[in-house]
C-alpha cells in the first residue's frame, strides 16, 4: 500500500493565513488551515478527520462544504 504526500505550496501558505484570519473566532489550527487550503487547490471535497467541528464550520471556495468521513462523529 502506498501513500501520496502532497507538499504545501507558497500559495497554500497564503491561503491558510487567509483562512486563519477569516475564521479567527473558530480558532482553527495551522495544520487544519493548511489542509483546507490544499484541499481547495486540489478540489478535494471529502476529508478524513476526527476533527469534525473545525471542518464542518469551514466553507471552501470550490464546494458548499466538505463531506467529512467518518460521518456523525462528534
Amino acid at each position: 500500500m502506498a501513500a501520496l504526500v502532497e507538499h504545501p505550496t507558497e500559495s497554500d501558505l497564503v491561503r491558510s493565513i487567509e483562512v486563519l484570519d477569516r475564521y479567527q473566532d473558530a480558532a482553527f489550527g495551522v495544520v487544519d488551515a493548511m489542509t483546507m487550503a490544499i484541499a481547495e487547490r486540489l478540489r478535494i471535497d471529502v476529508i478524513l478527520t476526527l476533527d469534525t467541528r473545525d471542518f464542518s464550520i469551514y466553507r471552501p471556495q470550490h464546494c458548499a462544504a466538505f463531506r467529512l468521513v467518518p460521518e456523525g462523529l462528534r
